[in-house]
Formats: C-alpha cells, structure tokens, sequence
C-alpha cells in the first residue's frame, strides 16, 4: 500500500512541477522586447539602375515571326473548311545519363504496349538518353498513351513533333 502513496506522490509532484515549468515558458514569451532590440521600420530606398539591363538586347520581335508555323487550309466534302496540322505528338517519359538506365525505361515501355524509342542528345556537355513514346497523329492517341504512363507511374512530358 505504502508503494502506491508513494508512486502517486511523485507523479503530482513531476504533474505540478511540468504545469510550473509550462507556465514560466509562457510567462517568458509575453515579456516584451527592450527598446534597443525593436528595429524601426523604415522607408524603402530606391535601387539604382542597373546597367546590364540597359545593356541588354530584346531580339524577340526578331525571333517570333521566323518561328510561326504555318497552318495549311484544306476544304472538305461539304465546302468547311479544315486545318491540317504540320506536326505530330510525342511524349518524353525520362532523360537518362546512363544507356543503361534509358533502355531499362524503354523495355517497361516495351512491355506496356507503347512505341518507344531512346534519342541521344548533348545537353551541357554531357550526353543525356531521352526515352520518347510516339510519335502520335492526334491528341487522343497521345492522351491515351500518357493515360497508360499515369496508370503505370511513370512522368511524361507531351510535345510538338514536327511532321
């Protein structure tokens, strides 16, 4: 019996002591900052113009007429008039440092029933595998395709591909 006094005496007294300590903490954060420590708010001060933007040069209105593709009009049966589009699409599913890595990807692809193909391009001197699934003549195809990536797990990145 004296064992269970003793044992409830000393957890009221870590209960009271713990509710002391709690309280001093938040007694210690309602006490307000010295003057010294609270900075004034001040105004704003202007930047100085920087010479590298006057520097710069904007080619865009040069870039964008020359990369406008264009759009072929074709006439059906019934006189409405219909638009070919001049690219298909494809997906990236990864871009890989390693061939290995990338033929791993295009196999799961493989085995999905998708169309895949590893590109080899140079991206900041080092050589980069990207896994292409495609290419798709319309968007449903592609939707499809990307549908399957999804359902697998698998990230992709649809793109214009030109025909």
């Amino acid at each position: 019996m004296e064992s269970r006094i003793s044992g409830s005496i000393i957890f009221f007294a870590g209960f009271v002591l713990g509710i002391f300590i709690c309280s001093l903490a938040w007694l210690w954060h309602l006490v307000p900052e010295p003057e010294s420590m609270i900075k004034i708010n001040e105004s704003p001060v202007a930047q100085p113009k920087l010479d590298a933007l006057d520097e710069m040069e904007y080619n865009f209105y040069e870039i964008f007429p020359k990369s406008v593709v264009p759009i072929v009009e074709e006439y059906g049966k019934t006189g409405d008039k219909v638009v070919v589009e001049q690219f298909s699409w494809a997906l990236q599913a990864g871009s890989f440092k390693s061939p290995t890595d990338a033929n791993q990807m295009r196999a799961e692809l493989i085995l999905l029933g998708l169309n895949a193909r590893i590109v080899t391009a140079e991206v900041a001197e080092q050589k980069q595998h990207r896994v292409i699934v495609g290419p798709f003549d319309n968007e449903l195809q592609r939707n499809r395709a990307q549908d399957k990536l999804s359902q697998a797990q698998i990230p992709s990145l649809p793109f214009k591909v030109p025909r």
